[in-house]
């Protein structure tokens, strides 16, 4: 996605995932909007990270179960687990 951005606004982005490293050139006001694309990827990513998080310590302290149609109870999915403790 970063990628096509790069291409339509005419910049060079190189991401270098070895050494965290993200290197942007081009035009002052599109390296500008680049790396505002940039950032808000990074935050989505970071959120996603966040809430996987919460969601697996929730499920230590709290776990919603349901029946199966053997009987068996199991685990609810982490994401649905907090959502049924928010609730």
């Amino acid at each position: 996605m970063l990628k096509q951005h790069a291409v339509r606004l005419r910049v060079n982005l190189d991401i270098d995932t070895k050494l965290v490293n993200i290197k942007i050139q081009g035009l002052p006001k599109d390296v500008s909007n680049m790396t505002d694309l940039v950032i808000k990827e990074l935050k989505e990513i970071e959120k996603g990270i966040t809430e996987e998080k919460e969601e697996k310590m929730l499920a230590k302290t709290v776990q919603w179960k349901f029946t199966d149609r053997e009987g068996k109870f199991k685990n609810f999915d982490p994401s649905i687990n907090k959502v049924l403790y928010v609730v």
